[in-house]
Formats: C-alpha cells, structure tokens, sequence
C-alpha cells in the first residue's frame, strides 16, 4: 500500500513529525551514519533522542561487520541515506530493523522524485523523507512519507502555517529562484567567500518548523519529475566521464535507472585538490561544492567521516559540464 505524501517547508521538520507519529520517546536511541549533515540531528535533539553513529565505506553503504555489532537495546529506529538520490540496499536494510524490532527510517533528501524497482524512494521504511526543493529550486520544500493508518492529523495541524511577513519574504525568495539568471549571480557571489578548509562554513542553522505554502505546495505538485529526473540522470553521466578524465573518483560509478539525483559525488586526493575545483568551478559559475556540513561530534573526533568530507567534491546538477579543455 502506498503512503500518504504529507508536505512541510523542510524536510527535517518532516522527520520529526515522523518520529513523533512512530511515538519516539525522549532517551531512546537511534542509529544514524557517521557521515551525514548536521542538520539531520536538529529534530533528534528536539524529540530528546540519543544518536548511535554506524560507519559507511567509501561507497557510502553501511560497514555492516560494525552496524551488526552495534548493542540495539534501547533503540527506537535506524536511519538509511540514499545518498545524492543513489539507493541504498533497503531490504538488507529492512531485515536489519525487522530482526530487531525497530523502525525503518528511510533518507531520501537527496533524491525527491526518485524511485527503486517501480516504488518511489522515501516510501520503503516505516517512515521516509524527502526534499523536493534540492530538485525543484524552491526556497522551501520537505516530505513526509507515512502510512495512512499511521497518520495524525493532530501532529500535522501542530505544525503551523508562515506568518504573514515570513509568507511575503519566502514568496519574494521563491520568485527569485524562478529567475536563474538572478538567483545564479545571488548565489556565487556568497559561495566567494566561504572558507572550503572550514569544516563549520556550512553548519546549518535551526530553523523554525512550519507547513508548505500554498504557491509552492502547487510548484512541486506541477512539476514534471520524471522529464526533470531524466535530464539530472543525463548530466550526472556527463559530469562522471568529465571529471574522471580529470583524474577524480565518482563516489559511485553507475546511477540507478529510475533515480532522481540531486549531485554527483566524487573523491579527490585531499582538501587541496577539492579546493581547487570548487574555485575552479566558482570561476566559471559553476556550482561545485563540499558536502556535508559534518554534526560537531563527527568534526571532533576527526574520524572516517571527517576524511570523506576532506576529500569529497560535489557538483549540484544544473549546468552541463563546458566543452573538454585544458583548463588546469
């Protein structure tokens, strides 16, 4: 049975309503892979949850030796990344939890529109997430995925709406991302003066929880999802054979078929070589980043995660690369 697409301006405030609508009690634990944004953890705190980090490999998928290990009394759930819109296996996944008996919560923040073997992504787990604005270009935009018998409309009307003069302002940013030219000029020219050797550039910041609007719950609902996830499929291809003749490494080396990415991911040398191509790509306006901007925990202990962020670059897929030169 499908579920019920339930739409929040981002997709962390889905994730807690999610877990309040599971019935997350403050003090249980949930699993969470070492290597994801910061952000995820600002609704696990609110709720009172106690993350357990699990180690992924260089291809992004579990360290299952360790993830097996791990003690699961006290664990309310386990959270899955489909990495850049990139499944993960979701029925080892969902055996893991169901030998368990904990909640499947499936990430796809980073493929909205994606799906896996003819179902969409976000809708395996018990619960799943997603971010149409990474896709779509919006100022805001998050998904709850759940099952109709699991729905609460009580915790749903919790959620409240924009006020008037953050309606206004978001309406004002939702235009000018409609306006490429001028959202593209916005954009570079606040990505010139981050420090990329700086692990908290890009720390999120607490957001306050609240519904979608109405312009933009229409913008997602109109969109042509399979034509835009055809297009972004076709550019992550074309960014693969640009930047491996380059001598970088796709974190994967082949897309799913029916996937909806919102990057392509790749491992340089060190954070000197990474840094090199985002400047690179800020040059010629072209939007290479780092990602994640690491949970502190993760910053501190300087582990795997932080070295994958040290070498991961990213490029969000919205321009074609330019025509092979010698650009170095």
């Amino acid at each position: 049975m499908e579920k019920l697409e339930i739409q929040f301006s981002l997709a962390r405030t889905a994730l807690m309503v999610g877990l309040q609508t599971l019935g997350a009690k403050p003090g249980q634990k949930i699993l969470v892979p070492s290597f994801c944004c910061d952000v995820i953890y600002h609704p696990l705190t609110e709720l009172g949850l106690e993350v357990v980090n699990y180690e992924v490999q260089e291809n992004l998928t579990p360290d299952w030796d360790q993830l097996n290990s791990l003690n699961t009394d006290g664990v309310f759930g386990a959270v899955i990344i489909h990495y850049f819109g990139q499944p993960q296996d979701i029925e080892r996944f969902r055996g893991f939890c169901q030998a368990r008996n904990i909640y499947l919560i499936e990430d796809n923040a980073h493929g909205y529109g994606g799906s896996h073997n003819g179902k969409t992504l976000g809708m395996f787990g018990d619960i799943g997430i997603s971010s149409p604005r990474k896709i779509l270009k919006t100022s805001l935009g998050g998904a709850l995925y759940i099952h109709e018998r699991d729905y609460d409309s009580m915790l749903v009307r919790a959620v409240p709406r924009l006020s008037f003069l953050p309606n206004i302002i978001n309406f004002i940013k939702f235009l000018v991302y409609r306006c490429k030219p001028i959202y593209k000029y916005l954009v570079f020219r606040k990505l010139r003066k981050y420090d990329y050797s700086d692990p908290y550039a890009f720390t999120g910041r607490a957001q306050n929880h609240t519904r979608l609007s109405f312009y933009e719950s229409a913008f997602i609902a109109s969109a042509e999802i399979d034509n835009i996830a055809k297009h972004r499929r076709k550019l992550w291809m074309d960014w693969r054979d640009y930047l491996t003749k380059q001598g970088l490494s796709p974190v994967f080396n082949d897309l799913g078929d029916n996937t909806c990415p919102w990057a392509i991911a790749f491992y340089c040398e060190d954070i000197d070589q990474k840094n090199f191509w985002i400047k690179w790509g800020l040059e010629r306006r072209l939007p290479l980043f780092c990602w994640p901007s690491l949970p502190n925990d993760q910053i501190l202990k300087k582990g795997a995660a932080f070295k994958k962020w040290q070498r991961m670059l990213c490029v969000a897929l919205e321009d074609p690369p330019p025509l092979l030169e010698k650009d170095r």
